[in-house]
């Protein structure tokens, strides 16, 4: 119980940490790689839909999933009114190619464990 509680506060500072950095001018990661924040797009959101299927039952992990799809789309229509910052329907897909990714990573790792476990 402890356990999913701590995973489901660190879900939410998750969410404000995601928040805070798509809505602050000039918060892109420093890289030379050509479009490195599709990277941090996508390992975000699969951070967040990897902390919501583990710290939630499945059917309540799948309303968060949908929460974190709806927060990428969202942000990135906010981002229009962020000075230095811009929309883009491929962060969009970042967003959503690492929900899916999160919760199908989670979903393969956690079953493996519980197969280990019942052996």
């Amino acid at each position: 119980m402890l356990q999913s509680q701590i995973l489901r506060i660190g879900w939410l500072l998750s969410v404000g940490l995601v928040v805070a950095l798509s809505l602050l001018p000039n918060a892109s990661p420093p890289s030379s790689i050509p479009d490195s924040d599709k990277i941090a797009h996508f390992i975000a959101y699969s951070w967040l839909s990897g902390l919501a299927y583990m710290a939630w039952p499945r059917n309540r992990a799948w309303t968060r999933a949908w929460i974190a799809l709806g927060l990428g789309i969202a942000l990135e229509f906010c981002q229009m009114l962020v000075p230095q910052r811009s929309f883009s329907v491929f962060d969009m897909l970042a967003n959503a190619s690492g929900v899916a990714f999160g919760w199908w990573l989670c979903s393969r790792l956690l079953h493996k464990v519980k197969i280990g476990r019942a052996a």
